[in-house]
This record gives structure tokens, C-alpha cells and sequence, in this order.
């Protein structure tokens, strides 16, 4: 179990340490206990260590299994934390021998934190429900030491409504009664009442009861246990260091732990017990945690490995002779016994696993859906969706899709209360809901929608509101609220994320980009020695322990000055401010005297970080718990980016507009942050081909060990850690998501696939000189002849007909206007298609795609999904999808309110014989005889008017009408797909403008 622990405790290793609530120092040698919070300075977090008694002031863990290295301790010691726990904090040795005054004192300051008053004002917020308290309104708080914004502003009281106190009293740590509240002799006495009915104290109670005599036994052989083991571990720290380390090379040992107190307490169980054999899976050293013996090795450079055991084999710790010195190890016999486990600890462990094979079943559960299925799971997906009063819906919306938002506000689709709320509440959200007039249904809204699968319908039917709306407005308000449309407007970061438009411009020097941080990128160049540029960004993601970290290496050459170095290095947390820096100054002058000794510097750290050498980078090796190098072209490219001049070509303006568009740094870095990437460490167009070729290969190593019968969760964190490690990306504090579904892997597959055309975009641009245009050298790379169309040409009013009529019901969100209607020719597609041309079904189709596509698409054409892509996210197989239907395709366009832009591509698609589908069939080769396939929709085209072209090819510019033929089907509009790429001929590319509805 990797996953950290909110506490820690252990016995205190020198004097010099203070008490984070009292500052006072903690003595050597006494029992310390510490929160865990995370570090500023790096990507990880540290124990604020406190007193004993000054811990249970503030804290109060909700059982020993949350505390770290509790199993370390003293019996005594331990059961001296378990009872201050069961006693909300008060141990019976603080206050052994004190009178009742002295009692009272204690629970004062173990209760101090807490506190009651009525609201001065009704700006704050309920710290469960999320809800305002109102002016005047009674509330309980408890003070916060420990949160970012508490690190920041210092401690911040958090308040409650009262019953949201009474319903979260024991996780917030209160087991006291009401009385015991600071201010509690303020307040009115009726609601001193009404608090000690409802607080009554439930500390439990210390009465003498009977001891069966096998309990009595255990805790007796618990203890015996605990006192043969620390006096091992008093006769080990007798060894000096290099001793202890002999042991382990004479044991063959593999790992060894930096910390003496760990490598004693491992050798401590091995003269009680015996050593440990070597584990069975991956023959690293097995060593004692919690409740069992876990493997500190791995089974490769990505996955940890899983085993442990309570019982494990055991031999002879073997002893060198002069060693034998001391007089325990010259006594020293094997005599194998069982260690005796605390069956507290052990019950926490298992609770904890417990969870993970629920997280499991439920990939499982959802891997295993048809994608109909995973669709209707994901009904709320997009929308905003908040909760007004106690009711704890919460798992059920994010189950669905959707976003818990904590105010009302005009994106919510609806509010899930309850009547009495409905009736009582006079908050300002409830006002807010009112005047936006955001219905308000019952918790039954869930039922409904997982059986009807119609949200406006389940939203009619849950109704509650006060005031009036009709079922039309309620469809209107689900067609038009999805806010994928509008998800730029409503930031999903962490508080902590950078802001990353406020990063200095790069600036690109003879040997690559020096880093801004490093506050010399004016007057340094990267140091080059020959094909060797000493640079290097290096990235570990560890979903169990929550890491996201960097580290970045430069050797800077200073300009002015020959001989002078700087060696430059940063780490911390992707995409937040955590982390910290640092520059070496190398001089003939200085401390640090030369190049040499820079470059040894900059060689070493690299090896630190990675186990890798400087000089074997290229064939690179990844070892376990190490950092990994992300591949990075770094080139002068960026400098070349400037489409702000237009006199200069002779291009007509509609085709410059065009390359303007598809060339648009902005909008790629909008992509790119819209799906999570960390521009910072992967600049646009930077990631090599190689890297995401490999990525591409672990979003299809992730599918298959989801598809598993038995999902393995090693394997799958493995993987996953592997591909955020190839990609970085931008989680803020929030801990990296699992990918364990095949609609996240099609999404990661977007990412990809985008990528690898933005980086199709920068390979022109990195080739761009000044001695031509560069709207006339970006059109000579694109490889195709644009042309204009006359709008008041027959060819532009028929695509601008076939628009018009296929524009679905369904997507009513927005409209579609257009801009430009270009005619397309790619070069060498004419000649490829030749071999269809007598085709009998040939059609003209739409295909959507992001605008940053379109370097990609119009330079090399559409394309099918490489060998090494996953096969999740493609409903009929991997191939090139078309649809009859203009808003079917304008949807893959992502845009948005802020981003109205589109470009669509009109192909004729040489059809031949279809195979027709209703449902999710995943094609890898068609049946004999047939040419595509063909997903049959509830709505398609008016066959009546079909329009048939000069050359024969159809156009399918009828109404959308229902297909009356057709029973049932999971499509609503026709797909096409196709397997070879030779049946496709591009032959217009329509700039469309999305015309989004007004919400209201």
C-alpha cells in the first residue's frame, strides 16, 4: 500500500526539532506525532510534528491505521494512542492524577479549535454542503492549520451549519458535548438546548468489562512481541553505519533503505523472526509494514511489484564473524516464529484494499458496457449540476457525467433538493435559482434518468420548483447547457495551478531555449559541445503516491563573458506554483573554477535523477522510481511565427485568412490546455514523434488490461504513470487520474492525434525562410490547390442547401453560417482515387475535425488510426468516419462561445456495398464482398432528394426525416465509415462560423 497516510508518528530522533503548536523543542528519544501536509519547496509532502498532547489538541486521526509507522512503536505507546483516539483525543496518562479542574483543562485545549457563534454576516459558506449561512444563522467551526489557503493566510476558521456538524462531527474530530464549544455560554439558551440534544457526547466510555482470556492472551503476547523487538532494535544501534550496511551485502540484501532507523527495524524482526526470503515474484527483500511483509522491489521499470504476505518463509540471519564482537550476535540463534499482528491495524489494511477492488469492479462493471451503455452512464457529462440542503447526491451525478457546482449560477441544469428545503430556505442561492429560474427536482431525478435515459424528461417529471416553467423551456434549457460548449468559461484547475499565460516569452538562443525561471535568459545560451546540448527536462508520475514532478537541467554559457557557466536547475510540481530553483555560478575567479567542473556537476545530477548516464542518453534506459526524459525539438522555429503581415502575397484574402486560422498558435495552446497538457514542460509542437508514437502504444497496452477479465491495478497505475510520463499534464494538486475507461482512452486518443498534427504544423514552420512569403511558403507545404468559390456559384449554393437541410434537431446549441466554401485538390489524391471512379456509390460526405487538425488533414489527408493506437473510442473499428448529417460532423469541431470557428472537409467517399450496423461492432476486417460499413441512424436524409452530380457522385441534401424502416437504433444519424484511405477523394473544405444560442 503506496498510498500515503494523512498522520505519522514515531520516536522523536534528536532534540532539535519544535513543536508546530506550541514551539516548544520535542525532546530525543519521546514519542512525536505529525500531520502530513504538502511541501512548498517540493513535489511531496512533510510531517509538521508536534507534542503528544499538543497533537490531540488539533487532530484526531479516526484509528491507528491512518497513522504511518504506527506499528513502529512501543506496545505501550501504541496503546496509549488508541486510547487518546477513543477518547476524542484525552489520554488517561495526560491527566493521571489530576483532580476535575485539571480534566477540564485538557478537554479545553483538546476542544479549543471548535467553537460556536451566530454569523456576522452571510458571506460564508458551509464546509459540507457548500450552501451560505445566513446572517444571524448559528454556526459551528473548527479551525483549519493545515490547508493551502491556512499555509498562506494563516488559520481559517470553517464553518457549519448546525447539522452539518452533527452529520460530519466525527470525521471533523468533535466526539465531545455541546457545553464543551468555545462561546457555547454566548448563545441563546434555547439553542444551548437544541445543541446538547443534538451533541451529546459520544466518547466512549472506560468500564471495567470482562477479557476473554484468548483476548487477554494476544495483548499479552502483543506486548511480549513488542519488547523482544525494541530490545533488538537498543543491541542494533550499538553497529556503526558501515556495520549495518555489511549485513545487508552479507545477506544479499537488495534494497536498503536511506534511513538507519529503517534499516534497524529490518533486522530487528530478522533476529526475532528470521529473515525473510526473498520475494517469489521479483526476489527483492520482502520488509514489514502495517500487517504484513510488502515487496519494496519491482517488476519492472514502470510497476511496483504487488506481492505481500503475513507469513512469510524465513532462514538464518547470517552473521560475519567479526561482527560477532557483540555479544547479542554472538549469541544469536534462529529459532523461526510467526509475528503476532495487530488485529486493529490489520482491519484498516483491509478496509483500504477494500476500496481499491471496489474502484476495480467499477472499471471492471463499465468496461465491460456496450458503448450504448457507456454513453447512457454518462448522461449528465458536460452539464453542471448543484445541491441545495442536506441531501447527499454527490457519487450519484459524477457516476452520470456530471459537475457538482457549489453556487447557482446560469450554466446549472437543475438542482437536486428536497420539499422541506424548498419551503424553508431563504438563501441567496436558492434566490440566485429563482431568478435564473434553474428547476429544482427531487433525488427520485436519478432513478428516472438511468431508467428513461431522457434528462428533460426525468427533469419534468422530478419538478419541484415554485415557480413556473414549462416543459418546453425545460428541453430548451438541456439542448442549450452542455457546457462543452461553454467549458472555457468555467476553469476546472486547482487553486494552485499556474496561470500560464503569465510565463515569460521563450526566447531561442544558438542551443535551444533558456529557461525563464532561470532569470538569465538575456545574457546565457545553452552550452552546446558538439551534438551534445546540455539541457534536459525530466518528469516522475506516481498516481498511488499523488507525484507529478519535474526537474530541469540547463548548462548556460554566459554571452559577455568567455569562461563563465552557470548550471541551472528547478523542480517541483507540474503546473503549480510548488518547487524551488537554483544557479551556480562557474568562474576562474570563483569557488566553482571551471567548464570541467560544470559539466561533471550537470553529468551528476542528470545520473542522480535518472540512473542513467549523461553520455548513454540516447539509448536510455528507465529504471524504477527514477525520472524520465522528455524528448523535446527544441528549435529556433518559434521565432519564425509571425502571420501578422499580409501585404506582401499574392494569395487571394480568403485562402490567407484561411493559413491565418490553421496556423494559430492561440488556438493550438487552447488545445492543448483543454485537454489538461502542461505547456510549460511540453511547448507547442516540441514533443518528438517518437514520443508520442510510444504513448500512442500505452493508451493500447491501458486498453487491453481493462478489457481483462481481472483488471490488475498495479498494472494499470504502471501504465497510466508511463503515459502521463511520456505527456505531461496538468492536474494542479489534484491527484492523477486513473485511465480506466475506454471513453478517457478515446479522449487521451484525441489528445494524441492533435498532437501529432500540431506537430505536423510546426515541421513547416520550422522549415520557413525570410527570403519567400510565408502565407505563400505555409500554402507550397500544404501540398493542395485552394480555391475560392463564387458564393453566387451553383457548387456554393448547393453545399450551402446541404447544410441547411442536415443540420439535426438535436443539435440546436448553435447554428452554423458560412464563412468560405474552398474547393480542394491534394496532391496525388486524384491519382489515387482513380481506381474508384466507376464506383456506383460514390457520396459526398462531411468529416469535423478541431481547426488545429487541418495542417495535418490538408498536407496529408484523412487518415486511419496507426497499428499502435488503442482500439477503445472507435465505435465500428478503426477507419475514417463521415456522417450525411453538417452538425453530426460540426460537433467534432470543439468549438465554443469564445472559439466560433470551424472547418469541415466535404469528401467523395466511394461507399461500393455497405455494411449496415444499429449498435457498437468493433470492424478489424470487413466480411468478403463488402467495401464500408454503414451505422444506421433514427433520422437520415430525405431519399427523395438525393441531388446527383455531373461525375455521378450522390449528395444526400435532403430534410433530415425520421427513418421510418428502421425499429431501433443506439445512432441517431447515419455514420460511414471506410477502411482504406484510397476510397476517400477531399474535395471542398467549408469555414464555418458557430452562431451559439443565447442560455435564456
Amino acid at each position: 500500500m503506496d498510498e500515503p497516510l494523512p498522520f505519522r508518528c514515531e520516536y522523536a530522533k534528536s532534540g532539535r526539532a519544535k513543536c508546530t503548536k506550541c514551539k516548544e523543542p520535542i525532546e530525543k528519544d519521546v514519542v512525536r506525532l505529525a500531520i502530513m501536509v504538502r511541501s512548498p519547496f517540493f513535489d511531496g509532502r512533510v510531517p509538521k510534528w508536534h507534542h503528544y498532547e499538543c497533537f490531540f489538541q488539533r487532530h484526531l486521526p479516526k484509528g491507528p491505521s491512518d497513522i504511518g509507522q504506527f506499528e513502529n512503536l512501543k506496545y505501550e505507546d501504541q496503546k496509549r494512542i488508541e486510547e487518546s483516539i477513543s477518547n476524542g483525543g484525552i489520554s488517561k496518562t495526560t491527566v493521571k492524577g489530576a483532580g476535575k479542574k485539571r480534566k477540564a483543562e485538557v478537554v479545553n485545549n483538546a476542544v479549543k479549535d471548535f467553537s460556536v457563534e451566530y454569523a456576522k454576516s452571510a458571506k460564508s459558506k458551509c464546509k459540507l454542503c457548500d450552501a451560505s449561512l445566513a446572517k444571524q444563522e448559528l454556526r459551528i467551526g473548527k479551525m483549519d492549520y493545515e490547508s493551502e489557503d491556512a499555509a498562506r493566510f494563516g488559520p481559517l476558521n470553517r464553518w457549519f451549519h448546525v447539522d452539518c456538524f452533527v452529520t460530519a462531527r466525527e470525521e471533523v474530530g468533535f466526539v465531545w458535548a455541546a457545553h464543551v464549544l468555545a462561546n457555547f455560554d454566548n448563545i441563546e439558551k434555547s439553542d444551548q438546548k437544541i445543541l446538547k440534544k443534538k451533541l451529546p457526547s459520544i466518547i466512549k466510555e472506560n468500564k471495567e468489562i470482562k477479557v476473554d482470556s484468548e483476548c487477554f492472551n494476544q495483548e499479552q503476547a502483543l506486548k511480549k512481541q513488542s519488547d523482544l523487538l525494541f530490545n533488538s532494535i537498543e543491541e542494533l544501534k550499538k553497529l556503526k553505519k558501515n556495520e549495518l550496511l555489511e549485513l545487508y551485502e552479507y545477506n544479499s540484501v537488495l534494497t536498503i533503505p536511506k534511513d538507519t532507523t529503517k534499516r534497524i527495524e529490518y533486522f530487528a524482526d530478522a533476529l526475532v523472526f528470521g529473515l525473510p526470503e526473498k520475494c517469489p515474484k521479483c526476489n527483492d527483500c520482502l520488509r514489514f509494514k502495517i500487517s504484513q511483509y510488502v515487496c519494496s522491489g519491482n517488476v519492472s521499470e514502470w510497476e511496483k511489484c504487488s506481492y505481500s504476505t503475513e507469513e512469510p518463509k524465513r532462514t538464518a540471519l547470517l552473521i560475519p564473524e567479526h561482527l560477532k564482537k557483540y555479544d547479542f550476535l554472538q549469541n544469536y540463534t534462529y529459532k523461526p516464529k510467526k509475528r503476532i499482528m495487530n488485529e486493529k491495524l490489520k482491519a484498516g489494511l483491509q478496509s483500504r484494499i477494500n476500496k481499491q477492488m471496489n474502484e476495480l469492479n467499477a472499471i471492471k462493471t463499465e468496461g465491460d458496457s456496450s458503448e450504448s451503455n457507456i454513453v447512457s452512464s454518462k448522461l449528465l457529462s458536460g452539464y453542471n449540476v448543484m445541491v441545495l440542503g442536506k441531501i447527499s447526491c454527490k457519487e450519484n451525478i459524477e457516476q452520470l457525467g456530471g459537475k457538482v457546482t457549489k453556487s447557482a449560477h446560469p450554466s446549472v441544469l437543475f438542482i437536486v433538493s428536497d420539499d422541506d428545503t424548498v419551503k424553508k430556505t431563504k438563501s441567496k442561492q436558492f434566490t440566485m435559482a429563482k431568478d435564473y429560474k434553474i428547476p429544482i427536482v427531487r433525488f427520485e431525478v436519478f432513478d428516472k434518468l438511468i431508467n428513461c435515459e431522457n434528462i428533460a424528461q426525468a427533469l419534468i417529471e422530478s419538478k419541484i420548483s415554485l415557480w413556473e416553467q414549462s416543459d418546453e423551456e425545460i428541453n430548451q434549457r438541456v439542448n442549450n447547457l452542455n457546457i462543452k460548449q461553454f467549458k472555457s468559461g468555467y476553469p476546472t484547475k486547482s487553486k494552485s495551478a499556474k496561470n500560464q499565460s503569465g510565463k515569460s516569452k521563450m526566447i531561442f538562443k544558438s542551443g535551444g531555449v533558456v529557461d525563464p525561471d532561470s532569470e538569465l535568459e538575456h545574457i546565457t545560451h545553452i552550452y552546446k559541445e558538439g551534438e551534445s546540448v546540455y539541457n534536459a527536462v525530466l518528469n516522475k508520475v506516481d498516481l498511488a503516491k499523488n507525484l507529478n514532478s519535474y526537474y530541469k537541467i540547463q548548462l548556460l554559457e554566459d554571452d559577455r563573458y568567455n569562461g563563465r557557466y552557470y548550471l541551472f536547475y528547478a523542480w517541483g510540481r507540474i503546473g503549480t506554483n510548488i518547487g524551488n530553483k537554483k544557479v551556480m555560478e562557474y568562474t576562474t575567479s570563483g569557488k566553482l573554477k571551471n567548464k570541467t567542473d560544470a559539466i561533471e556537476h550537470f553529468q551528476n545530477i542528470f545520473f542522480e535523477k535518472t540512473g542513467n548516464a549523461w553520455i548513454d542518453r540516447k539509448n536510455f534506459k528507465k529504471l524504477p522510481n527514477h525520472y524520465f526524459p522528455i524528448e523535446l525539438d527544441y528549435d529556433e522555429c518559434t521565432s519564425k511565427i509571425d502571420l501578422s503581415t499580409t501585404n506582401s502575397t499574392l494569395l487571394p484574402r480568403p485562402v490567407v485568412n484561411l493559413i491565418s486560422l490553421i496556423f494559430d498558435t492561440v488556438k493550438m495552446k487552447q488545445t492543448m490546455a483543454e485537454f489538461e497538457l502542461d505547456l510549460e514542460k511540453m511547448p507547442l509542437g516540441k514533443l518528438s514523434k517518437n514520443q508520442l508514437s510510444n504513448a500512442c502504444a500505452t493508451l493500447k497496452d491501458i486498453s487491453i488490461i481493462i478489457d481483462l477479465e481481472t483488471v490488475e491495478l498495479n498494472k494499470l497505475t504502471a501504465a497510466c504513470n508511463k503515459f502521463y510520463s511520456m505527456v505531461p499534464h496538468n492536474f494542479g494538486t489534484l491527484k492523477p487520474p486513473l485511465i480506466s475507461t475506454k471513453e478517457v482512452i478515446g479522449k487521451k486518443m484525441e489528445l494524441l492525434e492533435s498532437l501529432m498534427d500540431i506537430e505536423l504544423a510546426y515541421d513547416i514552420i520550422r522549415n520557413a525562410t525570410d527570403d519567400e512569403d510565408p502565407f505563400e511558403f505555409y500554402y507550397r507545404k500544404l501540398d493542395n490547390i485552394i480555391e475560392p468559390l463564387d458564393r453566387n456559384g451553383d457548387e456554393f449554393k448547393l453545399i450551402e442547401k446541404y447544410m441547411n437541410n442536415t443540420h439535426a434537431e438535436t443539435h440546436s446549441t448553435y447554428k452554423l453560417e458560412i464563412v468560405e466554401i474552398f474547393k480542394i485538390n491534394r496532391k496525388g489524391e486524384q491519382e489515387r482515387f482513380k481506381k474508384h471512379e466507376n464506383n456506383s456509390n460514390r457520396m459526398l460526405l462531411w468529416h469535423g475535425s478541431r481547426t488545429t487538425n487541418f495542417v495535418g488533414i490538408l498536407s496529408q489527408g484523412l487518415r486511419i488510426a496507426p497499428p499502435e493506437a488503442p482500439v477503445c473510442g472507435y465505435m465500428f473499428g478503426k477507419g475514417v468516419y463521415f456522417a450525411d448529417s453538417v452538425s453530426k460532423s460540426a460537433n467534432y469541431c470543439n468549438a465554443n462561445s469564445n472559439s466560433e470557428d470551424g472547418l469541415l472537409i466535404l469528401s467523395e467517399v466511394a461507399l461500393g456495398k455497405s455494411y449496415e450496423l444499429t449498435s457498437a461492432n468493433f470492424i478489424t476486417s470487413l466480411k468478403k464482398g463488402f467495401d464500408s460499413v454503414k451505422g444506421l441512424g433514427m433520422s437520415h436524409p430525405n431519399p427523395k432528394d438525393v441531388h446527383i452530380l455531373p461525375d455521378g457522385v450522390k449528395v444526400p441534401m435532403g430534410k433530415l426525416i425520421q427513418n421510418k424502416k428502421l425499429k431501433s437504433s443506439s445512432l441517431l444519424y447515419n455514420e460511414y465509415i471506410v477502411y482504406n484511405v484510397d476510397q476517400i477523394k477531399m474535395r471542398y473544405l467549408v469555414n464555418v462560423k458557430f452562431c451559439f444560442n443565447s442560455l435564456f
